[in-house]
């Protein structure tokens, strides 16, 4: 374990490196190292270097805009690699402030790490209604996942029922996640918002022969998905 934590430190360290040298091949590659990691604990030190490379990315990419894609993949590594135990508060205060920046799809992945580490946060509600569909979606799993409500549902048939693609393709996502997040009350029969999810489960397979290839691919996807959950259950 100590020799895991090691290895880690030192691939956090190559990565800040990396940044700091705009040497994006040894960054990504370091990253796709790292992506599928999920620890169950981690050391002040880990936490620290860890911040300190999200610190200096986010300094990067306020003087360079090309720098988003690397801000937004460390920010997707953060609740993989530090348990929600081990969170400080001043990392907790960067993830929020990185909701904050001018770019989607870090604002995007900001929510979602927000979500798991601070799931009670008045954050979401601001980005619900957001013109973009990743951070409107993330922002809809995170309330969602806090209780259901005719609310979310009403959003969620915004989605489906929208003119653009990304907004289809996003609800699906949702819809998706939640149905994950909730699958012990459906196995038991005690979600009263089964309908709902009925409806959007239908709504999936119609879309499973979407004419968009980005819709038929997260339908395919979520529909795969709830059919393994079927036969666990």
């Amino acid at each position: 374990m100590k020799d895991n934590r090691l290895l880690l430190l030192g691939i956090l360290e190559v990565m800040e490196n990396a940044v700091l040298e705009n040497n994006r091949d040894v960054f990504f590659n370091k990253f796709y190292q790292i992506r599928n990691m999920r620890a169950d604990s981690a050391t002040p030190e880990l936490v620290g270097t860890f911040k300190r490379l999200l610190l200096k990315a986010i300094a990067e990419f306020n003087k360079n805009n090309s720098f988003n894609t690397i801000v937004s993949s460390i920010i997707s590594l953060s609740y993989g690699l530090i348990p929600t135990d081990k969170l400080d508060t001043d990392l907790l205060k960067i993830l929020n402030d990185c909701v904050e920046l001018p770019d989607t799809r870090i604002k995007a992945n900001a929510l979602t790490a927000v979500c798991e580490f601070d799931p009670n946060s008045e954050l979401f509600k601001e980005h619900i209604n957001s013109k973009f569909n990743r951070i409107a979606a993330e922002a809809i799993i995170a309330e969602g996942k806090k209780g259901l409500s005719t609310k979310i549902f009403d959003k969620l048939r915004e989605f489906f029922g929208s003119s653009n693609p990304f907004f289809v393709a996003s609800g699906i996502y949702a819809v998706g996640q939640l149905m994950d997040y909730y699958r012990e009350s459906f196995s038991r029969s005690e979600n009263m918002f089964q309908s709902d999810f009925d409806f959007f489960i239908k709504k999936i397979t119609v879309f499973s022969s979407h004419p968009h290839e980005m819709v038929r691919k997260r339908a395919l996807q979520t529909k795969k998905l709830i059919e393994s959950e079927k036969k666990s259950a």
